[in-house]
């Protein structure tokens, strides 16, 4: 692990669990539990936003004496302090480990900004900003909700668990609602139908902590969004906690009615990305010290390039792969872990099926509701993308692909994928979305000019 003041630092944090047995006990972990072999929840340098937010969320905002990003400026009394806008922008920018800003801001104050005495006891200047005090995260209006968006797998329902779980250990008697938004959804549709609306919105006012997950399913359901808003809206009144996730950034994401898009976007965006190569590489190298298994920097390449994308399914890989070869009697040289990787998961023949459901899981679209009648925007999205892939990866026909989708006919299909063409044409964020789903296919340069129609089957 490289030092906790270098710019490609990785940090492993203890994130605190939710009880899930009825006495409130925790399971116990299994013996490759992630967490388990890794000691906490790790934080890569391409996260390091995230961790920032986490941190501010447990333990508070700091309140510094002056303003964090001016020099020599008078210190004033806490009474005359609050955590300011630019205080905390200047943190989260300098977060970010391609800051120019980190060098001077986010060298000093990553590790110890969490600790007052610590933090205060590091300033070589008398002139430099010293922390009077923390304020919890939903006191400060201005950060409000609290926004994790990414793809699927890389840690954002953990890191909402953990901020849950720190708040159940500090204020065991708060309510916490903790949920997805088809469980607010489908909860909401009861309600309406038992006539209990009144009842519903009561209950998620009493809330403390509202934790949303999978946001985005709200975009599917307008009546859903209508309910939410005045809700989302109350609570950040009360300063009451909000945290929501979704797959990607919510402005992304069609379907949102304007008002409940702004509030959304108002709030701290926090983007979680999928790890690294070098963070693979050292995830893969603190298993196997974990395991007491000794691997070389080449055998450890192969790991880092080779197995799976993300944190979860690479441990399991790795830790398949040293059982599988030690059985064989085979030594964990490079070329055996590749191909044991390469074995393992195969590249996928693609289909219409296949590309149906790639697009479902990075849309976040129910694969039911593409194929049912409903027009909504993010369907009609959804169903553009698949056409536009299935016509340039696969044989399948305008016929095909419509038969699949309530069998709309030939010319609607071609008017979806002329639709999107033109969308990817003109809308720099489509034509950013459309190459995360051709990463998501595996397709070998998703930079290629897929608007092109040269070589599509007809």
């Amino acid at each position: 692990m490289t030092s906790l003041d270098g710019r490609n630092a990785f940090r492993v944090l203890k994130l605190p669990k939710l009880p899930i047995s009825q006495d409130g006990s925790h399971k116990a972990a299994s013996p490759f539990d992630v967490e388990s072999l890794l000691d906490g929840f790790v934080f890569a340098p391409e996260n390091r936003v995230a961790e920032l937010a986490v941190n501010l969320v447990l333990h508070g905002v700091p309140v510094f004496d002056r303003p964090i990003g001016a020099a020599k400026l008078t210190a004033v009394a806490s009474r005359e302090r609050v955590p300011s806008r630019a205080d905390v922008e200047i943190l989260l920018d300098a977060a970010r480990s391609d800051s120019p800003k980190y060098d001077s801001v986010f060298q000093r104050i990553s590790s110890p900004i969490f600790n007052r005495d610590a933090f205060n006891a590091q300033r070589s200047d008398a002139d430099e900003p010293s922390i009077l005090d923390y304020v919890p995260f939903e006191q400060v209006g201005f950060l409000s909700p609290l926004v994790f968006y990414g793809p699927s797998g890389v840690g954002k329902s953990r890191l909402v668990e953990g901020i849950c779980g720190r708040r159940r250990e500090l204020k065991p008697h708060e309510t916490i609602y903790r949920l997805s938004g088809s469980d607010f959804s489908n909860a909401l549709l009861d309600a309406i139908r038992r006539d209990q609306t009144q009842l519903f919105r009561s209950l998620f006012g009493q809330a403390n902590v509202v934790a949303l997950e999978n946001a985005e399913l709200l975009a599917l359901n307008e009546s859903a969004q209508r309910e939410f808003l005045p809700m989302l809206d109350a609570a950040l009144k009360a300063r009451k906690l909000i945290v929501l996730t979704f797959s990607q950034r919510p402005a992304e994401i069609r379907g949102f009615t304007a008002d409940l898009l702004a509030r959304v976007e108002a709030g701290t965006l926090v983007q979680v990305n999928k790890p690294t190569t070098e963070t693979k590489r050292f995830v893969i190298q603190a298993v196997s010290q974990k395991l007491r298994i000794g691997l070389d920097d080449d055998a450890l390449d192969a790991c880092a390039q080779f197995a799976p994308s993300l944190i979860e399914p690479l441990c399991a890989a790795f830790v398949q792969a040293v059982r599988d070869l030690r059985a064989a009697k085979t030594e964990l040289t490079p070329q055996n872990l590749t191909e044991f990787f390469q074995r393992r998961d195969p590249p996928q023949t693609l289909t219409l099926e296949r590309i149906t459901k790639v697009v479902s899981k990075e849309l976040s679209v129910s694969i039911v509701a593409m194929r049912g009648k409903k027009r909504l925007r993010s369907l009609a999205f959804a169903r553009q993308c698949v056409v536009f892939f299935a016509r340039r990866l696969t044989d399948s026909t305008y016929a095909q692909i419509g038969a699949a989708f309530s069998r709309r006919n030939h010319a609607t299909m071609i008017h979806a994928e002329n639709e999107l063409i033109e969308q990817i044409q003109s809308d720099p964020e489509v034509r950013r979305i459309v190459q995360r789903i051709a990463q998501a296919l595996r397709v070998d340069d998703p930079t290629l000019d897929y608007v092109s129609k040269e070589n599509v089957p007809t």
